[in-house]
């Protein structure tokens, strides 16, 4: 797990999903994904909301241990509807079959210092 991302703040990049970028707080994180509480929920088909997402990295020779300010890694980002986000397991995407994900950067904001400890996600 990566502990230190816990509790940071962080912003995505995914035009298709929002034409600004997506600000939230890590609650999960592995050494291949990260799950981001919103700042903001968005709106899906439906009237459902998604007030969480999980990041993973797109490319094999990356690591979300890369994500330091300013720096961007490349992810495949989903977006989990309130009803299916899982706070024990917050990285959890097997019910996924489809559905408002994207392909986007991550990057740490400069000045979100880690607070505290949330669970991990299971690989």
């Amino acid at each position: 797990m990566m502990s230190s991302q816990i509790n940071r703040k962080v912003k995505v990049f995914a035009t298709e999903l929002s034409p600004a970028p997506i600000e939230g707080v890590v609650v999960g994180a592995s050494s291949d994904s990260i799950a981001l509480s919103l700042s903001a929920p968005i709106e899906l088909a439906g009237d459902e909301t998604a007030s969480y997402l999980v990041a993973a990295v797109r490319h094999e020779n990356q690591s979300l241990s890369e994500i330091v300010p300013g720096q961007r890694v490349l992810c495949c980002i989903t977006l989990v509807p309130k009803l299916r986000y899982n706070p024990t397991k917050p990285c959890d995407l097997s019910w996924w079959r489809g559905g408002e994900a994207a392909i986007g950067d991550v990057v740490l904001i400069p000045e979100s210092p880690p607070l505290a400890s949330a669970p991990a996600c299971e690989s």
